[in-house]
């Protein structure tokens, strides 16, 4: 990627039992991004002074040179927290993290074509169980690489013009912000960037879906600041190993998360397919 690079992530805490695992990618920053120039907002959810306190002095620290930490003092969604880092400008690309991810190695030579907008780990038209209903494709948000945040927002702007004018604002068109909407009389959900990923489709060859190489380089834990929403979601050998990675794992992480990611995502998918053309629902 060319340079300088700049490295955003946003610290959500909601419990302080689990700060190991929504802090995970401290512990291995500079390894994954070793030059990027690095800023840390913290959420101003409940724990705010303890997470505040705890990076500035235990973690941020050894991340030096060019980090630098941010409180936000509101309840912070992500999809908006992503939305205002794209509407700056960057001499370079603009990279937002999950503070759940640990990395291995660098990431900074990654190589996209030209006309790349967005790049990330893909996941398909899914049943989510998190939202339990169907949720449309996307690339994950725990990992963004935005190469060119101007030309992005470009496209943002040139997919949907009716969304710019005059009473624009009755059809709004929203790239971020997640929601549920009703199709046919079931519930389809529009996870965080999806719309922005499903916009970008107008644009040739503008998204990159992460390969072997972009997954040797980093690990995702998944859901460390929703852990206690979504160890109850979650069933049978789904929820044993989403449980056992934030108890054990995360006290000594190794990569290898892939391939269990990637056979989550498959079951999903197809699950997905049979809620979609069956009457009855799989779950409740």
């Amino acid at each position: 990627m060319k340079h300088p690079i700049t490295l955003k992530i946003l610290v959500t805490v909601n419990d302080m039992a689990h700060f190991d695992a929504c802090t995970l990618c401290f512990k291995s920053l500079r390894v994954g991004w070793p030059t990027a120039n690095i800023h840390v907002y913290v959420n101003g959810r409940d724990h705010f002074e303890n997470v505040f306190d705890k990076l500035g002095t235990d973690i941020l620290s050894s991340q030096a040179p060019s980090c630098h930490i941010h409180g936000i003092d509101l309840r912070t969604l992500h999809p908006n927290w992503i939305q205002r880092q794209i509407n700056e400008d960057y001499p370079g690309p603009l990279i937002i993290a999950d503070a759940d991810t640990v990395f291995w190695k660098s990431c900074e030579d990654w190589e996209f074509p030209e006309e790349i907008l967005l790049a990330g780990y893909y996941n398909p038209r899914m049943f989510n169980d998190f939202a339990r209903c169907i949720s449309v494709p996307r690339i994950h948000t725990s990992l963004l690489v935005f190469p060119d945040t101007n030309s992005l927002r470009c496209a943002v702007q040139g997919a949907y013009t009716e969304a710019w004018k005059e009473h624009g604002d009755y059809c709004p068109c929203d790239p971020f912000m997640g929601q549920v909407m009703f199709d046919e009389g079931k519930p389809v959900f529009w996870d965080c960037c999806a719309n922005l990923y499903n916009m970008l489709q107008r644009v040739p060859a503008s998204v990159y879906h992460f390969g072997e190489k972009e997954k040797a380089c980093y690990d995702h834990l998944n859901s460390a600041s929703f852990y206690d929403v979504m160890s109850t979601r979650l069933e049978g050998l789904n929820r044993e190993g989403f449980i056992k990675a934030h108890t054990e794992w995360v006290k000594n992480p190794r990569p290898g998360l892939w391939p269990l990611a990637d056979e989550y995502y498959r079951q999903k998918e197809i699950e997905g397919w049979v809620y979609e053309n069956s009457s009855k629902t799989l779950k409740v």
